[in-house]
């Protein structure tokens, strides 16, 4: 009989003594999911979360009905990252596009940033990437060393455009630098709550320009009936002259 994963500390506990099931737990139900996640359909998981939970449920019980919702089907999914030892952050917020708890960020590394996750595994554990195909290293294994990544990795650069990523130290350095020449530290960026100033800013000038071309525009208009008066005056003149022209 196969070993199962009775919850989801567990996970790393059997993983090492064999386990090769984990069982969700929800609503009152027990599922059974694979504990490896290298058998999980993830293409399923990137592309059609919904229908990766239906493949994992394969014909089981999980409490839901017919008139389930998409809610109800992705809290379900992130039952079952959690079963398997991949739930999401604390800090990370459940969005309305976030299924399989820290499953689809892991899966998202791997897709995009492999080899600056095989630099991170060497450069801060001493792990080498290689091992995953020899079934030595698992994909939860993996997201225990990447779960938190150091602002200096080469996946946390990579995600941020190339470009360093700034910690909090580095700003307050910035700022005492900034204190004492009174120039910005070059390179410093902006921090979000300082973009989103910016472009408030920004805004506002855009809707100050636009106000003064409608005022432009009403002057413009006010002064219009000007027109006609030099266009009376050019015909009485005319009719003078068409006048004289008759004597």
């Amino acid at each position: 009989m196969a070993k199962v994963a009775a919850k989801t500390s567990d996970a790393a506990r059997l993983e090492a003594l064999g386990a090769t099931e984990a069982e969700a737990q929800f609503r009152g139900h027990t599922i059974r999911v694979p504990l490896n996640l290298e058998v999980w359909p993830l293409n399923l998981v990137r592309e059609h979360p919904f229908n990766a939970v239906d493949y994992l449920l394969a014909g089981q019980e999980c409490g839901l009905r017919d008139d389930a919702t998409v809610d109800d089907y992705r809290e379900l999914s992130d039952a079952m990252a959690d079963a398997v030892g991949i739930s999401r952050l604390p800090e990370t917020p459940a969005a309305p596009d976030q299924w399989f708890g820290g499953i689809t960020t892991l899966v998202n590394i791997l897709d995009r940033f492999e080899q600056d996750l095989a630099s991170d595994l060497r450069r801060f554990w001493g792990v080498e990437y290689s091992e995953r195909f020899t079934g030595t290293l698992s994909l939860r294994r993996i997201w225990t060393y990447i779960r938190r990544l150091d602002p200096t990795s080469s996946i946390v650069r990579a995600q941020n455009g190339g470009k360093e990523h700034w910690t909090e130290q580095m700003f307050i350095l910035a700022s005492v630098y900034q204190a004492l020449t009174g120039e910005i530290y070059p390179g410093r960026p902006l921090r979000q709550h300082e973009i989103a100033k910016a472009l408030e800013a920004m805004q506002a000038k855009a809707n100050h320009v636009a106000n003064l071309k409608e005022r432009e525009a009403a002057y413009a208009a006010q002064s219009s009936p000007a027109a006609p008066a030099v266009s009376a005056m050019e015909q009485a003149i005319a009719n003078r002259r068409h006048e004289l022209g008759k004597r």
